[in-house]
């Protein structure tokens, strides 16, 4: 009987505080973080040398140029000077991961960037420009909400819908801000509940309402706590659904 398959990805080279290489055993893609919002060179090529050993797909996760707030703060910046430093960011990683031997997988935006690509027009048309300008074979990443998805193909390029396994959602299908408490899952149980509704392709909102909610690959933050220790559990648990973690 054949399996069914997800892609687990995580946000990675943020942090020294985290262990990245310990999830990639039980993970299939990465988001390699660009410099911008947080992380060093070291500590990036020493992650994707680690994720090309891992055979995992790579992708870049570029941000608001905002090291202060970790890009989770939309910030005020025009469209050409967005534009410009997102090829840079973009391009940093692409060349990064070919000099290596590897292959550029994907875009995922981070944080605040992550979010305005649903609610600002201007903002994903740069994003989707910064793209198509690099290469239009490049899977982007995204929100799993019809609306982006369809703003995405339109624009002829490749969307992989996302959702999270560690995010409470909003009762539109969003997910619920961060600075609010509880909106960031503190205990496995938590995770390991969503995560059984999102194999079936549903999520259960902060109303407790259960949606549909197709998607192609789920996240788990990297930089949440206790993620490290409950990404062999997780792993376990996808596992024992019958799903193949490809």
């Amino acid at each position: 009987m054949n399996k069914n398959v997800i892609d687990i990805n995580c946000d990675m080279a943020e942090l020294d505080t985290v262990d990245d290489i310990a999830f990639m055993p039980f993970i299939s893609s990465c988001n390699i973080c660009c410099g911008s919002h947080a992380g060093s060179p070291e500590k990036i090529i020493k992650t994707i040398r680690a994720a090309l050993q891992q055979n995992l797909k790579i992708g870049a996760h570029p941000s608001y140029p905002d090291r202060e707030n970790f890009g989770r703060k939309s910030i005020d910046i025009n469209a050409s000077d967005l534009y410009d430093t997102l090829i840079e960011q973009v391009s940093y990683i692409q060349k990064m991961v070919e000099k290596e031997g590897g292959r550029l997988h994907h875009v995922k935006a981070h944080g605040a960037l992550y979010n305005d690509l649903f609610h600002n027009s201007e903002t994903l048309d740069v994003f989707l420009k910064v793209v198509e300008n690099l290469n239009t074979d490049i899977k982007i990443y995204a929100l799993a909400h019809s609306q982006l998805k369809d703003k995405i193909i339109q624009q002829g390029l490749s969307v992989i819908s996302e959702a999270f396994m560690d995010r409470r959602y909003t009762k539109e299908g969003l997910l619920a801000s961060r600075s609010l408490s509880g909106n960031v899952f503190d205990n496995l149980d938590q995770v390991i509940a969503q995560l059984d509704f999102l194999l079936k392709k549903k999520v259960q909102t902060e109303l407790t309402d259960i949606y549909d909610l197709p998607h192609e690959t789920i996240c788990l933050h990297s930089d949440t706590p206790q993620a490290q220790e409950w990404i062999p559990e997780i792993y376990k648990f996808i596992k024992s659904r019958g799903f193949e973690i490809a």
